[in-house]
């Protein structure tokens, strides 16, 4: 054979040899196999205690975390769960609770949600048609439909209005005999607000099985809103009966509830939140009842000097929300591996990112996810050490922009080509899908937890105005008459302007000019309010509503409009609002049906 025969044979052979391990290596670079997760601060962020499987083990970490420092002595869900008693749990789930909680169950059935007892709204019903003022003459299935009706207003409308209205025993005596039944567990809710530590075991985290925590369960939440329902129930009772100490002691409960260190998870937070603007609305209403005292009203303000004001946010950011994102990458890592095939599967969600993003066969490094990941939840928290209470919104926009630039720009050549090649890029890519799809709502709970710090500072205002006019006899001409008697600065609200303040004909009105910092007159579009008082939306006569509001503020018309329709303003308003006296509300009437 001749010589250049040979060479061209060898150097064929040599380029197929050089070709067969390109498209090798290219095929383990697309196909994989996966780069499993290694266990580090800046992959799975939690590195001990660890699995049989030689990862981490959350449910450990955050019993272990959420029960350090707890004791009976000073755990507040002891006396919580027994006072809400059977709770949410089923049968198994309470042994294995109180087992963790070193008790015995309790041997009687504590609070719920009323509108829930059937027998009380039965009873409710029963009363409400003894007193109505015009008997109906219904027989037959006519009657039995009439008294169904009645129930199903008891349930929908009635008892729901109570928790946030003042009443009276002659507005449903049977649910206020059934409050008094259980004073018992009002004593053991207020035992549970004197304590300062919280540990309520989740039975999702009682097994043995690898946790993802978006689908954990959460019962003790369900306990937390029975005992807020009850205590605002009975505290409007007790504002309508005229006990004022004793719907502020129901309040304080409440706040205390609210300020205890839950499991720092998002869902909790804005329980929390939640439960303290319930207890703000009963304080307002203590407020503007003519027979407060100037001691009472000190009494409220020496609380709020004394309570801290930190928000739980950030720590809800940093800690159960990152490891819900973590243990989502976790489980959908073991799923698509062979060798572990997850047993609770992974979200769904996450299976859709994949596929939409072409990555269902496509080797990913999981430990590159986590790390860019985490390193932008890393500069998401960041911001709240970083930038005034106000910036936030801005920021994490910004921060929220940057992600769907990242985003975005891999879908376009080059980049697209390289995720399709390259497992770093792709794995990258991931990592910025995630965070796009766990945090795209994250801008509205920041404007959550500012409207709550507005709210703050609104009712403590408000309490110092009340207690300038019960010593002075009058109301204070300005904010700046508070200083230092009432108040130690002038108010001013989390986006860093002065709280605005105007004597009205029947009373004052207090407001923040909200995110956008621009004076509205105390109007929401959102929370339908004018002026601090509640739009009407039925019925609408333009001229008899505004002048059930109070007169509109000079240049209202010239930049709204006044009011476009009902329950409308022509332009976006986001003041924050509060108004006294408070606009009169009523408990709803059953209309029978024709």
């Amino acid at each position: 054979m001749p010589l250049w025969i040979r060479r061209l044979l060898i150097g064929l052979a040599a380029l197929g040899l050089l070709l067969a391990v390109f498209v090798s290596w290219f095929a383990w670079k697309t196909l994989g196999p996966h780069t499993a997760p290694i266990v580090s601060p800046t992959t799975t962020v939690v590195t001990s205690p660890l699995a049989e499987d030689g990862l981490p083990d959350y449910s450990q970490y955050l019993l272990l975390q959420s029960a350090e420092g707890v004791t009976p002595e000073n755990n507040a869900a002891i006396p919580l769960l027994q006072a809400t008693w059977w709770a949410d749990f089923d049968s198994a789930q309470q042994t294995l609770v109180c087992q963790q909680l070193g008790i015995e169950p309790p041997s009687h059935r504590g609070l719920e949600q009323p509108m829930l007892r059937a027998r009380l709204i039965e009873q409710i019903a029963s009363w409400r048609l003894k007193h109505l003022s015009e008997k109906p003459e219904y027989e037959g299935s006519d009657a039995l439909h009439f008294e169904t009706d009645l129930e199903h207003w008891c349930r929908d409308h009635l008892v729901p209005a109570m928790f946030s209205t003042p009443w009276t025993k002659e507005d449903a005596e049977p649910l206020a005999r059934w409050l008094e039944d259980y004073q018992s567990c009002f004593t053991l809710l207020e035992q549970a607000a004197a304590r300062d530590q919280y540990f309520m075991p989740c039975p999702d985290l009682l097994g043995n099985q690898p946790v993802r925590l978006l689908e954990v369960t959460t019962p003790d939440l369900k306990i937390y809103r029975v005992a807020r329902q009850c205590l605002s129930l009975r505290a409007q009772l007790r504002i309508g009966s005229g006990d004022l100490e004793g719907a502020w002691r129901d309040s304080q409960t409440l706040y205390r509830l609210a300020a205890l260190d839950l499991t720092p998870s998002i869902m909790h937070w804005l329980v929390a939140i939640s439960s303290e603007s319930m207890a703000n609305d009963i304080v307002r209403r203590i407020l503007d009842a003519p027979a407060l005292s100037p001691a009472l009203a000190a009494e409220i303000a020496e609380f709020y000097a004394s309570r801290s004001t930190n928000s739980k946010l950030r720590a809800a950011t940093d800690g159960f929300s990152r490891l819900e994102l973590v243990t989502e990458v976790m489980s959908h890592a073991r799923s698509r591996d062979s060798e572990q095939v997850d047993p609770q599967g992974s979200d769904d969600d996450f299976k859709a990112l994949v596929e939409n993003a072409n990555m269902s066969h496509l080797a990913i490094d999981w430990n590159i996810v986590l790390q860019t990941a985490n390193a932008e939840i890393d500069e998401l928290v960041a911001l709240f050490d970083q930038k005034e209470p106000g910036e936030l919104p801005a920021a994490v926009d910004a921060w929220l922009g940057n992600i769907a630039s990242e985003t975005r720009d891999m879908v376009l050549p080059p980049k697209s080509i390289s995720i399709q090649f390259d497992k770093q890029s792709r794995s990258e890519h991931l990592g910025y899908l995630l965070c796009e799809m766990y945090f795209s709502g994250y801008s509205s709970l920041v404007s959550s937890d500012l409207r709550n710090t507005c709210e703050r500072t609104l009712v403590e205002t408000a309490v110092a105005v009340k207690r300038y006019e019960l010593s002075k006899g009058t109301l204070p001409p300005d904010l700046d008459a508070l200083v230092p008697g009432y108040l130690p600065s002038a108010p001013v609200d989390p986006f860093g302007q002065a709280m605005v303040y105007r004597v009205t004909d029947d009373g004052f009105l207090l407001y923040s000019k909200g995110e956008d910092r621009v004076d509205q007159q105390g109007s929401n579009s959102v929370y339908k309010l004018y002026q601090g008082r509640p739009m009407p939306e039925t019925d609408w006569d333009p001229q008899a509503d505004l002048a059930q509001l109070g007169p509109p503020a000079v240049d209202m018309a010239e930049k709204f409009g006044v009011l476009k329709t009902p329950g409308q303003l022509q332009s976006h308003c986001d003041d924050l609002p509060l108004r006294f006296p408070i606009y009169p509300r009523e408990l709803p009437e059953f209309t029978p049906p024709d």
